[in-house]
């Protein structure tokens, strides 16, 4: 097997070619606070060969980081191949994928940094903190 180096800089490429770096802004409909705002830190690769999500897989494996994996079938057998998934998702998971391969990205670097900030605030303030009017909501629209 790899040094785990060599493994970081190769999934590190594949976040930059293949992969969603971000935090989406949710507004809930239902619940215990309806129009109630949250962010949702994740990482995703989506990809038509497997071999790769299970190599990504092995990666999170070794690092500890959890994961979900997901494939959709096309409707158009003829036309589109299967789709592999692999979701990293939450602020602790997003943040020690992004601190693993920091070092090696090049394209999405400087929104990586940015998660990392963001990331940062959202920890500092209270659990329950409305994100209307605060510094992320300033920095997502």
């Amino acid at each position: 097997m790899k040094p785990m180096n060599e493994r970081l800089a190769w999934l590190a490429g594949i976040l930059d070619g293949e992969g969603y770096l971000g935090a989406t802004l949710c507004r809930h409909k239902k619940g215990r606070k309806p129009g109630y705002l949250s962010l949702r830190f994740q990482i995703r690769v989506a990809n038509t060969d497997a071999a790769m999500i299970d190599e990504i897989a092995s990666i999170a494996d070794s690092l500890g980081i959890e994961y979900f994996l997901g494939s959709y079938a096309p409707r158009d057998v003829k036309r589109h191949k299967h789709m592999f998934l692999i979701h990293f998702h939450g602020k602790a998971r997003t943040e020690k994928v992004i601190q693993a391969v920091l070092p090696w990205l090049v394209t999405k670097r400087p929104v990586a940094k940015h998660l990392l900030r963001m990331i940062e605030h959202r920890k500092s303030m209270p659990y329950n903190h409305s994100l209307r009017g605060s510094y992320l909501m300033t920095q997502l629209v």
